[in-house]
């Protein structure tokens, strides 16, 4: 509500070429609705066109207060067309669109770009882009301890972590057009069981993420030993 309102706040005092033609989204873990206490907040910019010098000021007039507040913030301002090639260009981007959500702004845009781009994903070669995202995990468990019995594990990118629920809930969107378990359940891909278990698992995961941003009173992914006591 609190980005909503600043977000609402700047459009109402752009001129009306810089309002007209742009989409606020928020993308990445704030799109999936996972947003730990010290997360960064990732928002795309999306406009019809190019972007020009105004839609960059505006931008940066939204995330100073942001950055004031103390939120970690960061944007991309891209064109409709430019986000559309993100698929085939930058996989961590491209992830994080698959998890995009409109928030403010210009909503056919917003809607037209979410189904073109899922559209867009889905066209593409499935079994290319699962590849390209269980490659990106082997090289994540690599720097991240390959095992799953760590000590102090890392809850977001290390094995059975928060990044790799996402890596599946991708895949899944990539090939069967959606995440959700009970759509998956009712499409014969899961079992009941298989689906409570990932559910119970996403909600595990987030809550004991949450206590540890709150103990350590700061973006924490470490379990470290002296927080898994708090």
């Amino acid at each position: 509500e609190l980005i909503r309102r600043l977000l609402d706040h700047h459009l109402e005092n752009a001129s009306a070429r810089t309002r007209s033609g742009i989409a606020i989204l928020a993308t990445g873990g704030f799109g999936r609705h996972e947003y730990a206490p010290f997360s960064d907040l990732d928002l795309l910019f999306l406009c019809a066109k190019s972007p020009d010098g105004e839609i960059e000021s505006l931008a940066h007039s939204i995330l100073v207060p942001l950055w004031d507040a103390r939120l970690d913030a960061g944007h991309a301002v891209r064109s409709l067309s430019d986000a559309l090639e993100l698929p085939s260009a930058d996989l961590a981007a491209a992830t994080a669109l698959l998890d995009a959500r409109f928030l403010i702004g210009d909503r056919e845009l917003s809607d037209r770009f979410l189904a073109s781009y899922q559209a867009k994903v889905a066209k593409g070669s499935t079994d290319s882009f699962v590849a390209r995202l269980r490659a990106e995990q082997v090289s994540r468990h690599s720097r991240f301890g390959d095992t799953i019995f760590m000590l102090e594990p890392d809850l977001k990118n290390g094995p059975g972590g928060i990044r790799d629920m996402c890596v599946g809930r991708w895949a899944t969107q990539v090939r069967f057009g959606t995440t959700e378990t009970a759509k998956l359940r009712a499409m014969g891909e899961i079992s009941p069981r298989q689906a409570e278990a990932m559910d119970a698992a996403r909600d595990w995961l987030l809550r004991v993420r949450t206590a540890v941003h709150l103990a350590a009173g700061r973006r924490q992914e470490q379990l470290r030993f002296d927080l898994q006591e708090v």
